[in-house]
């Protein structure tokens, strides 16, 4: 939205948000009690010992017996580069704990290697009918019978996308998501993604390409079975071709059976696809 956001400083941040200006530029200074280990009570403290002439002063109130802060206060601040001065410049590093101490949805982590986040769609370019691999933060959550709706979030935009109830997926963490037709096809905590394991969705995601795949033939990235209303099984399948372009399919009742046992994630199948009125691609024929 073009407003500035300027980061925490014990010597510049108030105890919540704040409009500051920063030069020529107007913008939104970040509370102290936005910290993680910095509280109201904490952040007060901290308004009662500044102004801090440099790192060292803020370094021998902290070590000052009765002063309400403490060595964990003083790691938070650093974190963040809140406690930055001349004589103790940021590091450079302080981006990746954003999403820590901050709850920033700040994507430069370590455990996703180049490679795979170039696959990602940014919130920004959400499209309710697409079927896309996206990096973003779970800001929440709501339920309802049978059903949860995900509120998504990432450095460019925020989108809502529905799941099962029985999803599995934490708020407040970070996730690699698999979203096909406004659903949640695929889902991995970022901190527990492996480049080595052997589950279908990390394989799609580690691959360049899939030379495996003839022309004309597909491979299955997710098969999601469920019921209809009248408690027939069907299913929403993502495939994709062999350079990795993804596709929604409706799998119907009439061809769920034959689709379940050749279906299976990981697996490369020759299908015939149809469409629908809508213009909805579905499962015609599973010739192998």
């Amino acid at each position: 939205m073009g407003i500035g956001i300027f980061l925490p400083h014990i010597n510049e941040s108030s105890l919540r948000f704040e409009i500051q200006k920063v030069g020529d530029v107007e913008g939104i200074r970040m509370g102290l009690s936005n910290i993680k280990y910095i509280s109201d009570k904490i952040g007060v403290k901290i308004l009662e010992h500044r102004p801090f002439k440099d790192y060292a002063h803020f370094t021998e109130v902290v070590m000052t017996k009765g002063s309400g802060l403490s060595t964990r206060v003083m790691g938070a601040a650093n974190a963040v580069g809140a406690a930055a001065f001349p004589d103790h410049p940021r590091t450079g590093n302080e981006r990746e704990n954003f999403f820590e101490y901050l709850n920033i949805p700040a994507f430069e982590t370590k455990e996703v290697p180049p490679k795979v986040k170039v696959q990602f769609t940014t919130l920004d370019e959400f499209s309710d009918n697409e079927s896309f691999v996206t990096l973003a933060m779970v800001r929440g959550i709501k339920t309802g019978p049978g059903w949860a709706r995900l509120e998504l979030v990432d450095e460019l935009g925020s989108a809502g996308v529905f799941t099962n109830e029985e999803h599995g997926i934490e708020s407040g963490q970070m996730y690699i998501l698999l979203v096909s037709n406004n659903r949640v096809a695929k889902a991995v905590k970022v901190s527990d993604f492996d480049l080595d394991a052997d589950d279908p969705f990390t394989k799609f995601l580690v691959a360049t390409s899939f030379p495996d795949v003839p022309e004309g033939m597909a491979k299955v990235v997710a098969f999601l079975p469920r019921k209809t209303k009248a408690g027939k099984h069907m299913a929403e399948a993502v495939i994709c071709d062999e350079h990795k372009q993804l596709q929604h399919v409706l799998v119907f009742p009439t061809i769920f059976a034959k689709a379940f046992r050749a279906m299976r994630e990981g697996a490369v199948v020759d299908i015939v696809l149809g469409e629908t009125k809508e213009g909805t691609a579905f499962l015609d024929k599973v010739l192998a």
